[in-house]
């Protein structure tokens, strides 16, 4: 009986793992217990353990053949530490020499300069293998990703929003990431945002204030249906107190966004719009 089973696990494993080669040899020491014993061996309970077994295997199997590409998290991860580094510091060369300082227009024309590096490759991977999620690219790769994106032109958001769409319904691209990016694309062009998401900063006061905005009070509700926080919560982050009855009373003219790209920044006046700092600066 037992050779029985021992055939059908070859059927399945064709003895090329090293697990299948021992699964068979645990058998076949099993056999020689039972041969070798009064043990009365229910074959149908040893048939269910063989399957559970080879089950077992199978699935370790089709784990292993998605794997991380070890060269695109390593490119990824350079270029997210390219795309943050320089923004990072935009704060506080500004707070040091000012918006119209020398030094200010020096990090602004590095970060150009490296976006414009960095979504070269990136679209190279969208377009050589698609939206590919953590299991492929690691937990930062996504981000990566979406960031570089978000800073990109318009038509190039335009191109990849329906494939990180894509993304999110298999679980490789995040639903708030995307959220952003769905308002960062409906500013620039010329409509109101969904969630929230997008603010910028006055030339005059300093403070920051939310970009316009589609039916701000039932935002909350939208930002619960893709998992982000009350706006509220989300704008005392940068001194701005969320006071929806005063923005439907007072509700900015503008209907587009002053700069939705970095790129864009040197074509027009340097006010520096919005990033999401917690995830998508």
């Amino acid at each position: 009986m037992i050779k029985l089973f021992e055939c059908k696990v070859y059927y399945h494993l064709n003895m090329k793992s090293l697990k299948g080669f021992l699964t068979i040899l645990i058998l076949s020491v099993l056999q020689s217990v039972v041969q070798g014993s009064s043990v009365n061996v229910n074959p149908i309970k040893l048939e269910k353990m063989l399957q559970d077994i080879t089950d077992s295997l199978n699935t370790d199997k089709s784990r292993t053949q998605v794997s991380l590409n070890r060269t695109l998290v390593a490119m990824l991860d350079t270029i997210l530490s390219d795309d943050q580094t320089c923004r990072g510091k935009l704060h506080s060369i500004e707070e040091k020499f000012g918006a119209a300082s020398v030094e200010y227009s020096a990090l602004i024309d590095t970060i150009v300069y490296k976006d414009e590096i960095n979504l070269s490759k990136v679209q190279s991977i969208l377009d050589r293998y698609g939206w590919l999620g953590k299991e492929e690219i690691g937990e930062r790769g996504p981000l990566t990703l979406f960031l570089v994106i978000q800073h990109a032109p318009l038509p190039v958001q335009l191109k990849y929003l329906p494939v990180m769409k894509a993304a999110v319904k298999v679980g490789n691209a995040s639903t708030q990431n995307y959220a952003y990016l769905e308002d960062r694309v409906a500013l620039a062009q010329g409509k109101r945002q969904v969630y929230g998401s997008q603010i910028a900063r006055s030339k005059e006061t300093g403070m920051y204030y939310v970009l316009p905005l589609e039916d701000p009070i039932n935002v909350d509700k939208r930002r619960a249906e893709v998992g982000l926080p009350l706006l509220k919560d989300y704008l005392n982050q940068f001194g701005v107190d969320w006071n929806v009855d005063l923005f439907v009373e007072h509700r900015p003219e503008k209907t587009q966004i002053v700069a939705p790209s970095i790129l864009m920044y040197k074509k027009r006046e340097r006010t520096i719009p919005f990033n999401n700092r917690t995830s998508t600066n």
